[in-house]
């Protein structure tokens, strides 16, 4: 679309004429109709006025491309903290637009689920916060701590509230009509392991050993042993992990996977040991997993010290490793060095 059909179609939508617009930016209607047929271009003072009338950014007046503005929209929702109301509408409405083209309905959609589900997570935590606060106003108050928790994503005690009945439904159809998609048959094997649905899980778990020649199906063997009760069977299948994918490019998330397992045993420092050789076999660019969960552990301990070691070390690798020096990413590290020196 060329910038001049852009500025009909905006003037177009919010219902102005050429006249109402030109007035606004202190032009002639006749400068308007030059825009409009690509005679002239506005002059780049103007760009921002333009911007803040049709609420669109000054990349949006110049039309890119479908896929460069869904790469731009992608980049903005990953690097931000709450996207203002007006921003996010108008971000959804673009995408809306794109998804009414087939070739791009799917990653369309995809990115207004992304939208909503960022502006959901930082919503939680913004709730986490004012609740905290109310919580320690008012310490009997049993709905603040409800409310507190429940946007700290806690655990659920009743069965009714946190079973997954409706998303293993959906999996299982899913996984019926894509039966070599590998990440929906994990995503189901989860979901039933976690519901303790483990004789499901056992037939989901023949099906993903049939798909998938990876130390994933080791790794989904172990846990369903250890959901089962079966340590005998759980210790064979992790070492049998680590004997077999030491090497290679998935040695690294065997060691996370190693070092979840002593994590959730509570030998916690097994678990740094395996955390820090993830680290190490891991090629770059390099994933911050292992230091954002090292930090967990230590804060666990109560180290404090050593887990803000940890952030910087999430950060250095954030910056060396993927360029990466501001963003929500870099903001959640930093407030939570912020967090643990303020105790």
């Amino acid at each position: 679309m060329e910038f001049g059909t852009k500025i009909k179609n905006l003037r177009n939508k919010r219902g102005i004429t050429q006249e109402a617009l030109a007035k606004a930016m202190g032009v002639t209607p006749q400068t308007v109709s030059k825009w409009e047929n690509d005679v002239t271009m506005p002059d780049v003072a103007l760009l921002p006025e333009l911007s803040v009338f049709f609420g669109v950014t000054i990349d949006e007046l110049f039309s890119l491309d479908a896929k460069k503005q869904m790469e731009r929209i992608d980049n903005r929702i990953y690097e931000s903290g709450l996207i203002s109301e007006v921003e996010a509408t108008q971000m959804e409405e673009t995408l809306r637009e794109f998804a009414k083209t087939p070739e791009y309905k799917a990653q369309a959609l995809s990115l207004i689920a992304e939208l909503h589900l960022h502006q959901a997570e930082i919503h939680k935590r913004m709730a986490a916060e004012l609740a905290r606060k109310a919580m320690e106003l008012d310490p009997d108050n049993r709905s603040y701590i409800s409310d507190y928790c429940n946007a700290m994503g806690s655990f659920i005690p009743d069965w009714n509230g946190r079973n997954h009945h409706v998303l293993i439904r959906e999996l299982k159809g899913f996984v019926k009509r894509h039966p070599d998609n590998r990440a929906a048959s994990m995503w189901l094997l989860d979901n039933l392991m976690a519901d303790k649905r483990l004789k499901e899980a056992e037939t989901e778990l023949m099906h993903l050993e049939q798909i998938d020649g990876t130390y994933r199906t080791l790794h989904y063997r172990a846990l369903l042993a250890a959901a089962n009760g079966d340590e005998a069977l759980e210790d064979r299948c992790y070492q049998e992990m680590e004997e077999k994918y030491a090497n290679g490019m998935d040695a690294w998330l065997v060691q996370m996977a190693l070092a979840e397992r002593e994590t959730e045993h509570q030998n916690y420092e097994k678990a740094l040991t395996h955390y820090e050789k993830a680290m190490e076999v891991q090629a770059s660019p390099k994933f911050t997993d292992p230091p954002q969960s090292m930090a967990h552990i230590y804060e666990i301990l109560g180290d404090n010290e050593k887990a803000v070691e940890c952030y910087k070390l999430e950060l250095k690798m954030s910056r060396e490793e993927w360029g990466i020096i501001a963003g929500e990413e870099v903001d959640e590290a930093n407030r939570s060095i912020e967090r643990l020196l303020r105790q």
